[in-house]
């Protein structure tokens, strides 16, 4: 039996289309698939990024010092201050005046970074507060679905006094963040504030009790450390964006065939289609006679009758020592005889061409 011979290319067709829709769909999003990201570089330096994306998209104005003082609360006139322990300076004079701003109405969140400085002391006192190291596990720190991530390094308690405390424990009954009301005005502390991280603040229980704490109010101070750290980096360029974005494939697919299609362009032996026909060149004397053509019927054939004219007069000048321009004319009249009209203007014809260059080329080859 005779198969056809369109088949089999048809055939071949067919496998080499399925194949590059079986690749292109591996390798290409053409239904919905989660795709993960490393963190920006603004994110890895300062961890309250989206906590801040959050409220000014609320109509909540974020401004930032990087480090605290009584000067400086009261130079931005700001009534709600989001302060972390370590950048404060903690003399009796600022922490007074803490006592007096909270009890005139201000709001003060105060995050502990750590125990190893209670300079702070003496503010908790005013509040009844009594703050302690507390042994912790790697287990404590793993999220859990009804808590806030709450930092378990602190646990707090506080003196049944005058003022009205509200706490807020973990799932082991431990007391990690406490508000007191004092004055017109609010005070609250927790260890670090690791439930408003970027990374933790899309859970639920950290953004409701995230919102509970800065919601409400116009605008907030943030006394944080400064973000200068090895992430402080010139950002990336372009390619490195194209590359972030999933794109290496469609790049590394692109620059094979601008490869293939340049080498098929410019090597002849990887490009010759099947089918197609190697020719030579002209030979040179052809491609001579052409270029003659073409400059005589432009009317100037008289150039490359100039041009070895030219190169014989400097040949004779040099052999001979002729010094006299006008003896040099006359010996080149002499040597090449009719084809020294050009002093008179006149142009070869065409057939008289081929003979005339040989002449002078001949004349040339014997000087």
């Amino acid at each position: 039996m005779k198969i056809n011979k369109r088949i089999i290319p048809v055939i071949t067709a067919l496998a080499i289309l399925s194949i590059c829709i079986y690749v292109l769909s591996q390798l290409y999003e053409i239904y919905t698939v989660p795709w993960y990201r490393s963190p920006s570089l603004e994110a890895m330096e300062n961890e309250y990024l989206a906590l801040e994306r959050w409220l000014n998209g609320n109509n909540i104005e974020i401004k930032t010092e990087y480090e605290g003082n009584a000067s400086i609360i009261m130079e931005n006139e700001s009534q709600s201050v989001f302060l972390h322990s370590f950048v404060y300076d903690w003399t009796d004079e600022n922490i007074n005046f803490l006592i007096d701003w909270i009890a005139e109405g201000g709001h003060l969140f105060l995050s502990l970074d750590s125990n190893n400085s209670q300079d702070y002391l003496p503010l908790l006192e005013e509040f009844g507060i009594i703050p302690a190291a507390d042994f912790w596990r790697a287990s404590d720190f793993q999220t859990r679905p009804f808590y806030p991530d709450y930092d378990y390094r602190f646990t707090f308690s506080y003196r049944e006094d005058d003022h009205s405390h509200t706490d807020f424990a973990d799932y082991n009954g431990n007391i990690r963040l406490v508000q007191t009301d004092y004055g017109k005005g609010r005070f609250i502390i927790a260890g670090g504030a690791r439930f408003l991280y970027n990374e933790y603040l899309q859970n639920a229980p950290n953004a409701i009790l995230g919102w509970g704490i800065f919601g409400g109010r116009e605008e907030w101070l943030f006394i944080r450390e400064n973000p200068v750290s090895f992430f402080s980096q010139p950002r990336p360029g372009l390619f490195i964006k194209i590359m972030e974005e999933g794109n290496s494939h469609l790049l590394l697919i692109s620059a094979a065939v601008l490869l293939i299609v340049g080498f098929w362009c410019v090597i002849p032996g990887f490009g010759i289609l099947k089918g197609e026909i190697k020719t030579r060149g002209k030979p040179i004397g052809e491609r001579f006679l052409s270029e003659g053509h073409f400059l005589f019927r432009h009317k100037s054939l008289s150039y490359y009758r100039d041009f070895y004219l030219r190169e014989i007069k400097r040949l004779l000048v040099f052999k001979e020592g002729i010094s006299n321009p006008e003896d040099a004319e006359n010996r080149l009249r002499e040597i090449t005889g009719e084809y020294g009209d050009h002093m008179e203007g006149k142009d070869p014809s065409s057939k008289e061409f081929t003979e005339m260059i040989i002449k002078l080329k001949n004349i040339l080859e014997s000087i």
